[in-house]
């Protein structure tokens, strides 16, 4: 059986490089995509070059142009970045494994399920910036593997969207998966170059997704960097989504340790600061699960109070 990893890509080279070494002695090859264009249709600059790629000979790697999206809308540019897989797939046969991902969504090696029988889907940490800032109340789950027989049927797009079984058009996926707990980690928002700031990174990466990718009115994040601070610090998602942010001191703990080594490596990010402090990323992911089924509304309703609540109080000394 081999493996794909198939896989977005919008310039974080260090969680690139990271991914590249945890998964090298089990991953056949790389699918990776890149556009010359972003979601909104605005160019931008390839940051996979010739020279990279020559050093990775595992690396299948497509880059889109304007002209290869034929819908000028930026969830379909998304869709069509994402079916862009299967070009680097003719060789994959069905009992073969498929990884559907973005490069930031990191499933451990140990907890990866290296068998070709059924969908799976794994949770992740959630956490922005940073490795240390995770998000307390919600755990993320979009990365998924399956056989490569799913595709006969499917298209990427259509296999990722599995876990919320949302519908496109007239076809969806039925077929039931199997979700693995604590099984890697979502690394949201980090800096592409340690010259470039936290907030400036957000500033330069908001304009480039979807204008409704989050349904808030804060989705637009215009405030200041004093603003911004305040938020992370108090863990208020800076979107004005009701999730609610705090500080992990062991970030990587549901990772092996020769796993942890390899993403603290790569992952040298200056730490973020956090009112709310949490033991690792084992608490977090528990406490998130424990929660999402009974009480989640509740606690989405307390966040959206507390968020609402000391956005006025920052508006007035910091916007």
């Amino acid at each position: 059986m081999k493996i794909f990893d198939c896989f977005l890509f919008c310039g974080e080279i260090d969680i690139l490089r990271a991914r590249l070494e945890l998964y090298k002695n089990i991953v056949y090859k790389f699918v990776i995509v890149e556009g010359s264009v972003d979601f909104r249709g605005n160019p931008k600059k390839a940051i996979l070059d010739n020279d990279f790629l020559s050093k990775h000979s595992n690396i299948r790697y497509f880059r889109l142009n304007s002209e290869d999206f034929k819908v000028d809308n930026a969830w379909q540019r998304e869709f069509t970045s994402r079916n862009c897989f299967k070009k680097g797939l003719s060789d994959a046969l069905d009992n073969d494994l498929i990884i559907i991902s973005d490069v930031d969504e990191i499933i451990s090696p140990t907890k990866l399920v290296k068998e070709a029988k059924g969908i799976r889907v794994y949770e992740m940490s959630y956490h922005r910036f940073t490795p240390n800032y995770q998000c307390i109340t919600a755990n993320w789950k979009h990365a998924c593997s399956f056989p490569a027989k799913y595709l006969k049927n499917y298209s990427p797009q259509e296999m990722r969207l599995v876990y919320r079984g949302i519908r496109l058009g007239e076809i969806k996926v039925t077929d039931s998966f199997k979700l693995i707990r604590q099984a890697g980690a979502h690394l949201s928002y980090f800096p592409i170059s340690k010259e470039i700031s936290i907030y400036q990174t957000i500033k330069d990466k908001i304009p480039k997704h979807p204008e409704d990718h989050v349904l808030t009115k804060h989705r637009s994040f215009k405030v200041t960097p004093k603003y911004f601070y305040c938020l992370t610090f108090l863990g208020i998602d800076i979107l004005g989504a009701r999730l609610l942010w705090g500080i992990s001191c062991h970030p990587f703990i549901h990772f092996s340790k020769d796993e942890r080594l390899i993403l603290d490596k790569h992952l040298k990010n200056n730490k973020m600061r956090a009112l709310i402090s949490c033991k690792s990323s084992y608490n977090i992911l528990s406490f998130a699960t424990s929660i999402e089924k009974i009480t989640w509304r509740l606690v989405t309703i307390l966040v959206a109070i507390y968020g609402s609540s000391l956005r006025i109080l920052i508006k007035l000394f910091y916007n």
